[in-house]
């Protein structure tokens, strides 16, 4: 958690802060990437969804977002915006937030390219009570900046999916039920956008075992519903 979440809520900072983001996505000649899910939750082994021939899924965006940059080098693309959650992950790294913010400020693997300017943004939510953020600025990411963009986590997830809908692409990473609703908040804004836009890594856990057990949920409250309804219907006077 940051000094700033510490602070009284600022809803001015907020609006301008979110005025920024849109500043940023609408910037001429630039190119947006969004990030959601995880990436060590599922994908270690004695993990669900983990298979020895699991390729970490650290790995698989950090090769993603080199051939992203390679495009945008090729394309003379000028600015290339890495957007992610903010989330704080397990022991402080290897989180997405962790893993793009880390690629951004770390481009020693990659040919750099001084006229393709490359920075990493973070969307975090002022309350702490069910989303802790990182501010990876304070770790030494000069690149990063992490800007409060709603009150709550379910504010930070709306605007998030707003960025994606209208980003180059996004990406979801392995996935609990916290990504499932982002991921559903991405579908509402913009089906088209979440259909043609979505990069997946390593989400059989996500498909399986969340999305599954959500539709049996949602099966037994319909059939609740349903005799709910009937027994409601027949008792009227």
């Amino acid at each position: 958690m940051s000094h700033k979440q510490a602070l009284p809520y600022n809803a001015e900072e907020v609006a301008e802060n979110n005025e920024v983001v849109k500043s940023l996505i609408n910037t001429p000649n630039s190119r947006t990437i969004v990030f959601f899910g995880s990436v060590v939750y599922f994908t270690q082994p004695g993990n669900p969804g983990f298979t020895s021939a699991t390729i970490s899924t650290s790995e698989k965006i950090w090769s993603f977002l080199d051939q992203v940059y390679i495009q945008a080098r090729g394309d003379a693309i000028k600015r290339l915006y890495i957007f992610n959650g903010a989330n704080l992950s397990p022991d402080g790294k290897e989180g997405t937030t962790f893993t793009t913010s880390s690629w951004v400020n770390h481009p020693e693997p990659r040919l750099y390219d001084d006229d393709l300017e490359v920075k990493c943004i973070a969307l975090a939510p002022y309350e702490t009570e069910h989303m802790e953020a990182v501010w990876m600025e304070e770790q030494g990411h000069s690149k990063t900046t992490t800007l409060i963009v709603g009150k709550s986590h379910v504010d930070r997830r709306k605007v998030l999916a707003n960025v994606a809908t209208v980003a180059y692409k996004y990406v979801a990473g392995e996935g609990g039920p916290g990504s499932l609703e982002e991921l559903y908040n991405v579908f509402k804004e913009d089906q088209t956008a979440f259909m043609s836009k979505g990069v997946f890594f390593n989400n059989s856990y996500l498909a399986r075992t969340v999305i599954s057990k959500e539709i049996e949920e949602m099966r037994k409250k319909i059939e609740a519903y349903t005799l709910m309804e009937e027994h409601i219907t027949a008792s009227l006077m």
